[in-house]
């Protein structure tokens, strides 16, 4: 039997919007838009494919002058704006001097079982026996090269940087921590490297440490969070809030059905069903390649390349 996913985003959008989350989740109504944006406007996207070439672990080992060629083909693959490339330059040059760790993996897919909260030591399923998952992507994991302890690496391009609490309050990479313990059982993680690259070439490393009792509270909130999503008789009453609105997909049929109309046409026209989840084979992350100093890279080649 297949089994029911939650992404860590369907998480998110569950907390900030109940309507929205019905909306886009893959185990919802899974819509988006025909014409849609991409997730992440061109300077993080290709901020976050470059530094997965410049952290894979099977090039850590090699020579800078040959990785960083490949580093600025997959900011420009990605469509990474010229003047982009300046912080781009900044971080290669200042990752140089504060890096002390060992990439172990890049981009890498999680998807662990979610908890029970209100039986501990078991999973959660749907009512129709499916067993539920949770699922994330992982930017990277990193062992320190003197305690050799794990922790999760997270690198974002900001306007600001964050107050030092935000960090701490993340609750996307505290579950992350969590979820990759339970799928290498060996490695716990002990915290997370927060990497934020400002927009003026400023750049700030902040470590978050999290404790046993951290982790699995945040897997105990995740399991009531889903639970509360497997209800039949869930809420999906709106949540307006322009911190979200603002830049929701949904925004325009949302404001329909405030307004007493019905929006079927509109979704029917400018919506469609997301696609399943497929195996990029190759992709960074992806178990189709070794991850070791010794493993053979993905392609590289330009947009276009066979």
């Amino acid at each position: 039997m297949p089994s029911f996913v939650v992404t860590a985003t369907d998480r998110e959008w569950f907390g900030r919007c109940h309507r929205a989350w019905d909306l886009t989740a893959r185990g919802r109504r899974r819509l988006e838009p025909v014409d849609g944006e991409p997730a992440l406007p061109p300077l993080p996207r290709a901020m976050a494919a470059a530094l997965a070439v410049h952290y894979f672990p099977g090039m850590w080992a090699w020579n800078r002058s040959i990785v960083d060629p490949l580093v600025v083909a997959a900011y420009e693959r990605e469509g990474g704006p010229p003047d982009g490339r300046r912080l781009l330059d900044a971080f290669r040059t200042w990752s140089a001097r504060v890096d002390r760790f060992t990439p172990v993996r890049v981009e890498a897919d999680v998807e662990v079982p979610v908890p029970d909260p209100l039986q501990p030591g078991d999973n959660l399923s749907t009512t129709a026996g499916q067993r539920v998952l949770y699922q994330d992507r992982i930017r990277l994991v990193l062992v320190d090269d003197q305690d050799e302890r794990f922790w999760i690496g997270h690198h974002r391009v900001v306007h600001d940087f964050a107050h030092p609490d935000q960090l701490a309050l993340d609750e996307r990479l505290l579950t992350a921590c969590w979820a990759w313990e339970q799928v290498e059982l060996h490695s716990p993680v002990v915290g997370v490297h927060h990497t934020e690259l400002r927009l003026d070439g400023e750049l700030r490393r902040t470590v978050v440490p999290y404790t046993t009792t951290e982790k699995r509270n945040a897997a105990a909130r995740l399991g009531a969070a889903v639970r509360a999503m497997l209800d039949p008789a869930v809420s999906l009453e709106p949540t307006p809030s322009w911190t979200h609105c603002g830049w929701c997909a949904f925004r325009e049929p949302c404001l329909r059905w405030n307004r007493g109309e019905d929006p079927s046409g509109l979704l029917a026209e400018r919506y469609r069903q997301r696609p399943p989840d497929l195996l990029e084979e190759g992709r960074l992350g992806g178990t189709s390649w070794g991850m070791g100093r010794g493993a053979a890279p993905p392609h590289f080649g330009r947009r276009g390349d066979g």
